[in-house]
């Protein structure tokens, strides 16, 4: 009885266990990973990770260039970090990223991405440097580490040991494939890039068929608001970006003080921005989360491939492709002799009309599988940017923003305006489900109290009890 009296005071810490009675001594062992709650929220070194996702979107907005051999290859490198973050999210999504071997494997993935992201510039071109070889290090390390951690996972669930192969070939394979295109240089003396171009999209495509496809099905269960909000928070990250974009587009070698084109060039580029933003976040990010949640067994899974792996990598690309055009005509509109700024080059306007134009229809592609209504006016509005390109590329700069931001927010308002009902049929959902959490936390709060008042009261009168 004293044994126990003391056992009740002094309770195991957190991740140790206790010998057999008889030896009446703690053992500690570590923590295991342990199991995310179905209301969880992104931890802090998830978020953490997501920073060096920033940083690579800014690296490719302000050192690629608008040649077609310098965007297929940044667009490449960035699908192959994409593919990092969603592997490291879906780890995320069923094991808690504080817990056991997650926060060192976190961290040292942090280092090993930011050195791919600050290398990516210069990696994978038609010659023969360094970075080759740092990216294809980098990656495999991560995507090493990824593989331990779903090993860590599924080697205590025996129903998902058969998953093991499926985990483990797609990173050999894609590491296998980068370590080979950066030797190419030393095999192939012609056409270096088109080659390497080969094997970064292979290596792309194989890491999706494989691994997607087919390594969701150890997800039995979803947390959907951790699963949505990890995907609009890396959204927002390239909103951001496309902001930095906007305040950092000056050539290094020229400090201009301001004038009425920049700051009109900035302030068109920031309403596109906050537009592209209110698309997403004010009713379709809550409609699809809402579709998440409702639906169940493979039916889920299928839904949270589709929807956000395959979908959000498009509306990140149309954000960055976006960026880089109106990287070019805010340089351009510097120049204070030059009030309208000349004519853009026909690859600025491109990437300007042509990154929206993608936006939007992956936007759609987000709506129709999330099974949000689709009007007639949003499917049409989209195709007019790209056949506008070879007429807009004959005005000057500051008219094609102009014009580009009144397009955007007029087509944005009328669909708006179309979804009202809608949204505030999805909202009021959205708010009782909260509540009802909210409840449920509350008596959850109120019941351990209790039970903590219980045990001390216990606790007072044991030395006076029964048999004490």
């Amino acid at each position: 009885m004293e044994r126990s009296a003391a056992n009740r005071h002094n309770p195991p810490q957190s991740g140790a266990t206790l010998d057999p009675v008889s030896s009446g001594s703690a053992r500690w062992t570590p923590p295991r990973l342990k199991p995310v709650a179905p209301g969880a929220k992104a931890t802090w070194l998830e978020l953490f990770y997501d920073l060096v996702f920033a940083f690579a979107f800014i690296r490719v907005t302000l050192t690629a260039s608008v040649s077609p051999e310098s965007l297929l290859r940044a667009m490449l490198l960035i699908s192959l970090l994409w593919f990092l973050w969603i592997t490291f999210s879906t780890l995320g999504n069923f094991v808690r990223g504080d817990e056991g071997v997650m926060p060192p494997a976190t961290i040292i993935s942090v280092g090993a991405t930011f050195i791919a992201a600050l290398v990516l510039p210069s990696a994978y071109g038609s010659g023969k440097h360094p970075a080759d070889y740092l990216f294809a290090l980098c990656y495999l390390l991560v995507r090493g580490l990824q593989v331990l951690v779903y090993w860590e996972r599924v080697r205590r669930d025996p129903p998902l040991r058969p998953r093991w192969p499926f985990l483990i070939g797609p990173p050999a394979l894609g590491s296998a494939l980068l370590l080979v295109a950066a030797f190419i240089p030393y095999f192939v003396a012609r056409h270096v890039f088109v080659v390497r171009a080969v094997l970064l999209g292979l290596t792309v495509a194989g890491a999706y068929a494989i691994s997607v496809i087919f390594g969701f099905r150890e997800l039995e269960r979803i947390a959907t608001r951790h699963w949505a909000d990890r995907y609009a928070q890396i959204l927002l990250i390239a909103l951001g970006e496309s902001i930095i974009a906007v305040g950092t587009a000056r050539r290094p070698s020229q400090v201009l003080p301001p004038t009425w084109p920049l700051l009109s060039s900035a302030v068109l580029g920031l309403v596109i921005i906050t537009t592209m933003a209110f698309t997403y976040f004010d009713h379709h990010m809550v409609a699809g989360e809402h579709a998440l949640r409702e639906a169940r067994g493979r039916r889920q899974t299928a839904i949270a491939r589709d929807a956000y792996v395959f979908i959000h990598l498009p509306m990140i690309i149309g954000i960055l492709l976006f960026s880089l055009g109106l990287n070019d005509v805010h340089l351009a509109v510097q120049n204070p002799a030059a009030p309208a700024a000349g004519h853009p080059s026909a690859q600025s306007v491109s990437l300007l009309y042509g990154g929206i134009c993608l936006y939007g229809a992956a936007l759609l592609g987000f709506q129709r599988r999330t099974g949000q209504q689709i009007r007639w006016f949003e499917i049409a509005s989209w195709p007019p940017l790209l056949l506008a390109i070879p007429a807009v590329a004959l005005l000057p700069s500051m008219y094609a923003l102009l014009l580009l931001a009144a397009y955007v927010v007029a087509s944005t308002a009328l669909k708006h305006l179309k979804n009202i009902p809608e949204r505030m049929r999805i909202r009021a959902a959205s708010r009782e489900r909260e509540r009802t959490v909210e409840a449920a936390i509350r008596a959850h709060e109120r019941a351990v109290r209790a039970a903590e008042a219980h045990q001390r009261s216990a606790d007072a009168t044991w030395p006076d009890g029964h048999g004490g």
